[in-house]
């Protein structure tokens, strides 16, 4: 079966299908293209160090709450899928409550916020403070919040892999790798997210 070619108007896509392409013909022809071969050869190690460190932390549960289409079940998944990340990373030894778990996380200080806010308007869902015929009025006020979060977090756990790989193989250009390495981690991780979720990551991605 042959390979659909990605439209140039998706340019993530598009520019790791022909970076893939140049380093089946390298390996072909056997081709040494002196500095940038190297870097492209690095650029697939690191993303390949980085795959694993988040296969390791199940992230491919936080990719499949993109498809989910009932909205009450994505505010309690997100939470429920926070505290089992934690636990596979920490821990919980101490049965921690909630916001200290987030705190724990140490992420930036918007993003804490952010999560220990939404961390409290589940438990009003999940514990029943709100009567049921309450409950389609309040999806609808937090829902575009709780996916928000949800966009921030996934980007700043990627990213925050990303960064430890680089450190481990103690890079001194690893700014520049980080910059590169955004077109990698959208086609790894994020292909199946509309367009406007993508640009929602690509923000994040660039202050984090």
């Amino acid at each position: 079966m042959i390979a659909k070619i990605p439209k140039v108007q998706d340019w993530a896509q598009f520019k790791s299908w022909m970076a893939e392409r140049l380093d089946l013909i390298e390996e072909l022809f056997d081709i040494k293209d002196g500095e940038s071969g190297n870097e492209r050869m690095l650029m697939k190690k690191i993303m390949k160090r980085v795959k694993i460190s988040l296969d390791r932390l199940n992230f491919s549960d936080w990719i499949d709450m993109n498809e989910l289409k009932d909205k009450s079940l994505f505010i309690t998944r997100f939470t429920a899928n926070l505290n089992n990340l934690h636990d596979r990373m920490y821990g919980n030894i101490n049965k921690k409550h909630m916001p200290n778990k987030i705190k724990q996380f140490k992420f930036p200080l918007d993003l804490e916020k952010k999560l220990l806010f939404l961390n409290n308007k589940r438990n009003k869902l999940s514990h029943q403070e709100i009567r049921t015929k309450e409950i389609p009025m309040f999806i609808k006020k937090y829902y575009s919040q709780f996916k928000e979060g949800y966009l921030h977090f996934i980007t700043c756990l990627a990213k925050r892999q990303l960064l430890l790989e680089l450190g481990s193989l103690k890079l001194t250009s690893s700014e520049k790798f980080v910059n590169e390495a955004y077109d990698s981690i959208i086609t790894m991780f994020f292909k199946k997210f509309s367009g406007s979720d993508v640009m929602r990551i690509k923000s994040f991605y660039v202050v984090l």
